[in-house]
C-alpha cells in the first residue's frame, strides 16, 4: 500500500513543473482547490509548482492521495512541531475543524507511532494522512472538472414536440419557435383555458 501511495504522489511531483503551454491546460478549478489546501493545511499561498497537484486532479487522480502527499511534506510536519504528537493534533485538527477527543488522539498517535517510530520517514506520514483522510471524508470533489450536460429547454407552448427524430446536431441547437407559430398557440391555450372556466 505504502509503495502504490509513494508511485502515485511521484508521479504526481514529476508533473510538479509543467511548461507554460502544459499550464493551459489547468482547470480553473483544479487550481482553486489546490490553493484552498495550500492557505488551509501549509498557511501560504500556493507556488507554480502546485501546478502539478491540480494537472493531477484534473487527471482523476483520487484528492486525499494528492492532499496526503502535501501534509507528510517536511514542511507540514515541521509546522506541527516535527513531532508524532504535534502531528496527529495538528492534522486531525486541520481536516476536522476541531481537536481530537482523547480516544481519537490516542488512536491516531498509536498508530503513528507504531508506523513510524518516533521519526517517521515522508512515506509513512504520507499512509497515515491518507488514512486519516479517507476515515473522515472531506468535499473534495469540486475538484474534478464538471462537463455541464446541453439541456434543450422547449417553450412553453409547444406542445408535442419530440427531438427524438432529429440528428445530435439539431438537438443541441436551441429551438426557437416563429413568432406566428406561438401566437397561433397563444390564441388556441387561451381559448382552451377560457373553455376550461366556463365548465
Amino acid at each position: 500500500m505504502r509503495r502504490f501511495l509513494t508511485a502515485v504522489l511521484f508521479g504526481a511531483l514529476a508533473a510538479a513543473a509543467p511548461t507554460a503551454a502544459q499550464a493551459q491546460y489547468v482547470s480553473a478549478q483544479s487550481q482553486a482547490v489546490v490553493a484552498d489546501w495550500y492557505s488551509r493545511f501549509l498557511h501560504r499561498p500556493s507556488e507554480p509548482a502546485a501546478l502539478g497537484w491540480a494537472q493531477a486532479l484534473d487527471q482523476g487522480q483520487n484528492p486525499n492521495k494528492l492532499l496526503a502527499g502535501i501534509v507528510g511534506s517536511d514542511e507540514y510536519y515541521s509546522r506541527c512541531g516535527s513531532t508524532p504528537e504535534g502531528y496527529v493534533q495538528t492534522l486531525f485538527t486541520d481536516v476536522n475543524g476541531r481537536q481530537p477527543s482523547r480516544a481519537e488522539y490516542e488512536y491516531w498517535g498509536g498508530r503513528l507511532v507504531r508506523a513510524g517510530g518516533r521519526a517517521p520517514e515522508y512515506e509513512v506520514r504520507v499512509d497515515f494522512a491518507y488514512t486519516l483522510l479517507a476515515r473522515y471524508p472531506q468535499n473534495w470533489q469540486a475538484a474534478a472538472p464538471v462537463v455541464a450536460p446541453t439541456i434543450v429547454v422547449p417553450p412553453v407552448y409547444n406542445y408535442g414536440r419530440s427531438y427524438g427524430n432529429h440528428d445530435d446536431y439539431e438537438y443541441r441547437r436551441p429551438y426557437v419557435p416563429s413568432v406566428r407559430w406561438d401566437h397561433d398557440h397563444r390564441e388556441e391555450h387561451d381559448r382552451h383555458e377560457e373553455r376550461d372556466r366556463r365548465r
